[in-house]
């Protein structure tokens, strides 16, 4: 069995030697290579890369891909996608790491299942708090293997981690489906998992820690203070849910599109849009897509929301979805109280 690490690499000098040094002590014995994607960086964090593997003499083969242009996350990820040749893929972004036998757990768990699509990793995470929660596998929240495509559907859409990393995804699954991740938007690992979740048949789960989460990157993309490409990349994949509607997932795809609008229902957000004439087009888009389209149209008053957002407007479309629909889970995913 062989295994691809595929590696963005985009401005993390002071994090990419840890990073990389995590892929070389790895506990594994079999075939394993490391796929780093130059995405045209600033920084040093090439030559730290390019000078540490040319020092090594291990099993492990690395391979640096050079891009022309930076092209963001999805691109680099889908550039190393392309030139991988391992059974299974698995990512790892620059400025974290992975833990001593992640490969070796993940191999064991795909030797034994090898008709499984995606195995999905416990997280580690430098600073552990409530808005982590989600990143934990445990046997009291997951079965180890699940062949029901019904459940790994709706689960893929809620309760398993969103990240790209902490997961091992069959090449050929990836492949035969056109997973490549979507190009040019925030929130990319989103958009994966709603495309991902109307192709997966069988999910996996490794119980033992097998990635190292950090939080403290202040250079990271998610802590930029303009929210419109972050408003932008939520309705682009509400967008997916409405131009390609899944009816038989429909109960996780509708619940997933309404968690996905709810990211950005918070006035206080709304403050740190600097382009909101073009987020109001996009939503303005939206609602007229969703006109035609009667078995969605749950989502509408959401939308609607997003273009006089206040907490007020906020309760009152959230009592009227609640009201009117059958989703009363609504509530609980959009993290609103209601009475």
């Amino acid at each position: 069995m062989k295994i691809s690490i595929i590696i963005p690499v985009y401005n993390v000098e002071k994090y990419i030697i840890e990073c990389i040094e995590s892929v070389i002590n790895q506990n594994y014995s079999g075939l394993l290579e490391c796929i780093i994607v130059d995405d045209c960086g600033e920084d040093l964090s090439i030559s730290l890369v390019t000078n540490r593997i040319s020092s090594y003499s291990g099993p492990i083969e690395f391979k640096i891909i050079h891009r022309n242009k930076n092209g963001g996350l999805s691109a680099a990820r889908n550039s190393g996608i392309r030139v991988a040749t391992g059974d299974y893929i698995t990512f790892l972004d620059s400025d974290d790491k992975l833990m001593p036998d992640a490969i070796k757990n993940f191999a064991s768990i795909a030797s034994k299942c090898s008709d499984i699509d995606l195995i999905q990793g416990d997280i580690f995470v430098s600073s552990p708090g409530e808005k982590t929660a989600y990143l934990a596998i445990s046997p009291a929240l997951f079965p180890p293997q699940s062949y029901d495509p019904s459940w790994c559907a709706s689960s893929l859409l809620s309760i398993i981690p969103t990240t790209a990393w902490g997961k091992l995804i069959k090449r050929d699954f990836i492949l035969s489906n056109n997973l490549f991740y979507c190009e040019g938007i925030l929130h990319e690992d989103e958009m994966w998992r709603l495309q991902a979740s109307r192709y997966i048949k069988s999910i996996a789960f490794c119980f033992n820690p097998v990635y190292y989460y950090r939080l403290d990157n202040s250079d990271s993309i998610m802590h930029r203070k303009d929210r419109t490409q972050h408003y932008l990349s939520m309705l682009k994949i509400a967008e997916e849910v409405i131009d390609n509607f899944n009816i038989n997932n429909a109960y996780a795809e509708i619940s997933f599109a309404m968690w996905i609008l709810s990211y950005s229902k918070k006035s206080a957000i709304w403050k740190e849009v600097t382009d909101k004439r073009s987020v109001c087009n996009y939503i303005k888009k939206l609602l007229s897509k969703i006109g035609n389209k009667p078995e969605i149209r749950i989502i509408k008053p959401m939308l609607i929301f997003l273009r006089m957002p206040s907490v007020i407007m906020e309760t009152a479309i959230m009592k009227w979805v609640y009201k009117k629909s059958q989703f009363k889970i609504y509530k609980n995913i959009c993290g609103y109280p209601l009475s």
